[in-house]
């Protein structure tokens, strides 16, 4: 539960912090930050893959997880505050006002991005070894595929993130990670499900940072932090749904079954809350 806690704290305030970024040099950087996160995520599933493997204790695998934890809040301890953005003449709104026409498709894009995201990185390794017989390290190809396809996927998107429509991208991605999920949940053999994974991880990896840029566009500076604490708060409510998504439909099912629920909540995001959503932003 506290890791959970001080995990998400630090989620709204980077991404508020990188969002004021953006603001400033009127750039897109969010793709990078997070194709960042996905870099380390690949290793650290790897690497618990092979401690697995080699037969070490949760004790011992988390007290590494410490001495890294430690050594990233040392070096980031002594970061400069961010400073207002000059030049903003838009009075704030009030809370209350935040615009929820646009909040609340975003906070569900989020919502199904984040549960795409946690159904892989929690049951690709079950679906593999379970489903298909695969052992405890190739179980952990499955999260590490998803990382390392993520992080391309994100740094691609930071290439193409100050020219292409962040709507566009996000429809299209959304589209190629549900069949990346139809893939993997219909997948006879290991070497096809790993395909799959790698789509789905390809695809949603651009979903989450196109979604939050979008959002910090459009509303003021003021605001920003505000707004995206609020569809965080909303969005990670994946955390729990998607467990109990995945596991309940596993249970009564298979995992097959719950990876197909999965790409219908992404052909829903491209079919029906990107449309919504253009609709606003344009009005």
């Amino acid at each position: 539960i506290l890791m959970s806690v001080t995990s998400g704290t630090l989620d709204v305030v980077t991404n508020a912090r990188i969002s004021a970024i953006e603001a400033r040099v009127k750039r897109s950087l969010m793709n990078l930050n997070h194709g960042v996160f996905s870099v380390a995520y690949a290793l650290s599933a790897f690497a618990t893959g092979l401690a697995r493997e080699a037969e070490l204790n949760p004790p011992v695998i988390f007290a590494g997880c410490i001495v890294v934890i430690v050594g990233l809040t040392v070096l980031s301890s002594g970061t400069p505050r961010s400073q207002p953005i000059e030049g903003i003449d838009t009075p704030p709104l009030p809370p209350a006002g935040l615009p929820w026409s646009l909040l609340a498709p975003v906070a569900l894009i989020l919502l199904v991005g984040f549960m795409a995201e946690q159904s892989t990185e929690g049951w690709s390794a079950l679906h593999l070894e379970r489903t298909l017989d695969a052992g405890a390290a190739g179980g952990a190809l499955g999260p590490t595929l998803l990382g390392l396809t993520m992080a391309v996927g994100r740094l691609s998107g930071q290439v193409f993130a100050n020219r292409v429509s962040e709507l566009s991208v996000i429809r299209w991605a959304c589209l190629l990670s549900g069949s990346g999920a139809v893939i993997a949940a219909l997948a006879p053999n290991i070497p096809l499900a790993y395909l799959g994974f790698a789509l789905l991880g390809l695809g949603i990896s651009v979903v989450v940072p196109m979604a939050m840029g979008l959002m910090g566009r459009y509303v003021t500076d003021d605001q920003r932090s505000v707004a995206i604490a609020r569809v965080s708060v909303f969005a990670y409510a994946a955390f729990f749904i998607g467990p109990m998504l995945m596991g309940g439909l596993s249970q009564a099912f298979d995992l097959r079954v719950a990876f197909g629920a999965i790409a219908l909540t992404l052909l829903f995001v491209a079919l029906v809350l990107v449309p919504l959503l253009s609709r606003r932003v344009s009005a």
